[in-house]
């Protein structure tokens, strides 16, 4: 930030603290000054010898620059102005500068300036009045100096130092580039700006964006208020955060994430990555050793993933393509999309609805009040479903499916069928595989079963109708008793591991097609 001119009309104003060795005040007012404004310029040397560096200030905008050598340079250039010449006379004459080296640090220290209308740290009382000031403080460091800034009201930036950092600040910006070891940095109302550190980096940042670049260590970051963008970490990540979008990219290690009330955008990880993000969409690219998620009242995205997957979320919908394992869904009130998975899948999905296509292993669906598509499933088909159409579609195992008030239809199934559907219609055609020589059970109520059996696969079967009729292309003997209508028959010769088909529809008609 450029030299600032703050202006208080006060009874009791701002404590403000600045750091330095005095010399000769002169007016020497600035373009956007007031009129009789006076300049300091405040200058101190004293040998590094390996020592840490603090500055305590306040109100000032701070830069830390590296030097070649072995000594720390201080420079502080003041401009201020009252209209309470007491004051002006205060600062000329008791403005002292605290500069305290023990043989691990050097800590600079200002005194304080009064506040007008008050008594301050001079001992004197002021009548009120208004106060201009405008502060900068420039410190050289040699390369690799350990350096601690505790400051607030004002902007902090540090050059490539080349060594550890912390900050403190509050109500003004904080950027660096190029630590080492390790970086520790807290700031409010301001926003913060980190690059190229090799080791680790902590940060508390509330009410501002933080922007991380380049960190060789492990990332801890406490967020409020203020979006975060973390990009190439090499060790692990830790995100705590509320009210912040998150945008991260490219974590070596693992990453743990919780965040909330804004979008959560995590690409690029190779360990295991732990997310829990509510109130928010959360989108997910690219991750290598699997993860866990838990997210609420927003749309899930997920893509790409090496290993296992396990989501839990709620009241928003879920699509996960390419995972290379199994995957794990819980969810509710939102559709639930699962494409191009290498494992196994289990659904869970009350009030929501579901899509599955493209699954090497085994499918476990419980879902409710929401249409189900399942196709291309390389095992079985394990369905569980209330008021819930379903439609499935080469199945490579057996299906078992339950569900009520909506239709059934079963395409390409390689393994036993087993169906319960109550109001609802069921459809099944295509069969192929090994369930031309399985057992087959359909049941319905107030629904009509369809089911197509090719011609040249050996059959026996078994209908039953209740106030209804049945229907078959092949050659069966019928009975009735009261309202119900039976039908047996059998498809080709009898073999020894030929297939067996169940039919039972009450308040339904059964057709049996041969294909």
């Amino acid at each position: 930030m450029d030299k600032r001119a703050t202006r208080f009309l006060i009874i009791c104003t701002c404590l403000l603290v600045l750091v330095g060795t005095v010399l000769p005040a002169s007016a020497a007012p600035s373009a956007s000054s007031p009129r009789g404004s006076r300049d300091r310029r405040v200058e101190k040397t004293v040998p590094a010898e390996g020592r840490a560096v603090v500055l305590e200030t306040s109100a000032s905008d701070v830069v830390v620059e590296p030097v070649d050598g072995d000594n720390v340079n201080f420079v502080l250039e003041l401009e201020y102005w009252s209209g309470d010449d007491r004051w002006m006379q205060a600062i000329e004459e008791d403005f002292e500068v605290d500069v305290r080296e023990t043989g691990s640090e050097i800590v600079f220290r200002p005194s304080a300036i009064p506040e007008p209308g008050r008594k301050g740290l001079f001992g004197k009382v002021f009548g009120s009045g208004e106060v201009f000031y405008s502060a900068r403080i420039v410190l050289e460091v040699p390369r690799g100096t350990e350096v601690a800034v505790e400051n607030r009201y004002g902007d902090v930036a540090v050059g490539a130092i080349g060594g550890p950092l912390k900050v403190n600040n509050s109500s003004g910006t904080v950027k660096a580039t190029s630590i080492r070891e390790f970086g520790e940095i807290e700031n409010s109302y301001g926003d913060v700006e980190i690059s190229d550190v090799e080791g680790d980096l902590e940060m508390v940042v509330s009410s501002g964006k933080i922007t991380i670049e380049r960190v060789s260590g492990d990332v801890e970051v406490s967020s409020r208020y203020g979006e975060v963008k973390i990009a190439d970490v090499g060790g692990d990540l830790g995100i705590e955060s509320s009210s912040s979008k998150l945008d991260v990219e490219g974590i070596g290690g693992q990453a743990e994430i919780e965040g909330s009330y804004e979008d959560a955008a995590v690409r690029s990880i190779k360990g295991f990555l732990d997310i829990k993000i509510s109130s928010a969409n959360v989108s997910l690219w690219d991750l290598e050793a699997g993860a866990d998620v838990g997210a609420s009242y927003g749309k899930v995205i997920i893509e790409n993933v090496a290993e296992g997957l396990e989501l839990r979320s709620s009241s928003g919908s879920a699509e996960i393509r390419n995972v290379q394992g199994p995957a794990r869904v819980e969810n509710s009130y939102g559709v639930v999309s699962i494409k191009e998975i290498r494992g196994s899948v289990e659904v869970s999905n009350p009030s929501g609805g579901v899509i599955l296509e493209e699954i090497d292993g085994d499918a476990t669906i419980r879902s409710s009040y929401e249409a189900i598509r399942v196709h291309n499933i390389g095992g079985t088909l394990d369905l569980a479903a209330s008021s819930a159409g379903v439609v499935a579609e080469q199945i490579g195992g057996g299906v078992e499916i339950s569900t009520s008030y909506a239709g059934v239809s079963v395409e390409g199934v390689g393994g036993a069928v087993e169906i319960r559907n109550q109001s609802g219609r069921v459809e099944v055609r295509g069969l192929t595989g090994k369930a031309l020589t399985a057992r087959h059970r359909v049941e319905t109520s107030y629904a009509d079963v369809d089911f197509i059996w090719p011609e040249t696969s050996p059959m026996a079967f078994d209908l039953e109708s209740t106030y209804g009729s049945i229907n078959s292309d092949f050659p069966a003997v019928s009975r009735e008793r009261g309202s119900r209508t039976y039908a047996e028959g059998r498809v080709g010769q009898e073999t020894g591991g030929q297939a067996a088909l169940t039919i039972s529809a009450r308040n339904g008609s059964v057709h049996l097609r041969k294909r």
